[in-house]
């Protein structure tokens, strides 16, 4: 059931995500197509730029090239997967399953970089009575998910580079390098083609719940994402902080006039306030992602009277 107090939080979700699926299919679509233009040599812009980002030999693969490469299509998929999973519990679940799931919903989206939607699930509240998801499922099924879908896309947009690239000289420990990169990439898939399948299943909570070899082997599944994610959460902070330290030194840069210290002063108060709300907002999400009540159920007070009405008839 869908009420209207849920409303606000189900809109910010859904229009955060479409934003963020447009917005990515640009970048990622613009990447490529640069890229492909500067391996036929009819590259538009500035070729100093795309000396320095593009590849276009095999040494590239093994430099800060491919780092970008790689940045791209994971980004590109987990966002892309990330906000579908936000769209379809924003549209189709009931408000007792959003509940559930505030929190895991919220990693979605602060690991793809939002902030409405990670606000707005924020303030949905918890209650009582049983809900019937685990948290950490929605976790492993979307990030899993989409970290499967890069690995198995990195390898090969690689492999096609590799073979139309325009210069095909290895240098130095590019080869090795290169070849651990692609054996990385493949552990990668594999471990995620054994992780994520499980999850999927429509008694996954259940069996998270047994004192089973199985149960326990999702948990410990469950668990590992919820770490990776949570060092992901705390990286953000430490980038948080370091952007703040570098927006206060700007304001004790010699040569500067008036008007430049007055600027940066402003530009630090404003970084100063979106840093402390989002590291308040980081640290109310892990706090709520590690928080265990109940076994692996998590409890939802408002539906507390109705779930007491429907087990005594």
């Amino acid at each position: 059931m869908m009420t209207r107090n849920f409303g606000f939080t189900r809109f910010w979700i859904v229009l955060s995500s479409i934003v963020g699926i447009a917005g990515m299919a640009i970048a990622g679509g613009a990447y490529f197509y640069y890229l492909g233009r500067y391996n036929n040599g009819t590259f538009p812009g500035d070729i100093n730029v795309a000396n320095t980002l593009l590849m276009n030999s095999y040494a590239d693969l093994t430099s800060f090239k491919v780092v970008l490469l790689l940045v791209v299509i994971f980004s590109f998929f987990t966002t892309i997967i990330c906000n579908i999973g936000l769209i379809r519990y924003a549209i189709s679940s009931t408000d007792a399953e959003l509940c559930a799931n505030k929190w895991s919903l919220a990693v979605l989206a602060l690991s793809i970089g939002g902030f409405f939607a990670p606000f707005a699930l924020t303030w949905l509240p918890d209650t009582d009575v049983k809900a019937t998801k685990n948290a950490r499922v929605v976790i492993v099924r979307y990030l899993g998910t989409a970290w499967l879908v890069s690995a198995l896309a990195s390898i090969v947009a690689i492999m096609i580079f590799y073979n139309k690239a325009t210069d095909k000289t290895w240098f130095g420990d590019s080869k090795q390098n290169f070849a651990i990169m692609m054996v990385v990439l493949a552990v990668v898939s594999v471990l995620s083609l054994i992780f994520v399948p499980g999850f999927y299943s429509n008694k996954v909570v259940a069996n998270m719940m047994a004192e089973t070899s199985y149960g326990k082997w999702l948990r410990l599944v469950s668990t590992v994402y919820t770490i990776l994610v949570t060092i992901m959460l705390v990286i953000q902070i430490i980038t948080a902080l370091l952007k703040l330290i570098e927006a206060f030194g700007r304001i004790f840069q010699k040569g500067q006039n008036g008007l430049a210290i007055f600027a940066n002063i402003l530009n630090f108060t404003a970084t100063l306030i979106g840093t402390i709300f989002m590291i308040y907002l980081i640290t109310k999400v892990i706090k709520g992602l590690w928080r265990r009540e109940d076994g692996y159920m998590i409890n939802i007070p408002q539906y507390k009277a109705s779930d007491h009405m429907q087990r005594r008839y």
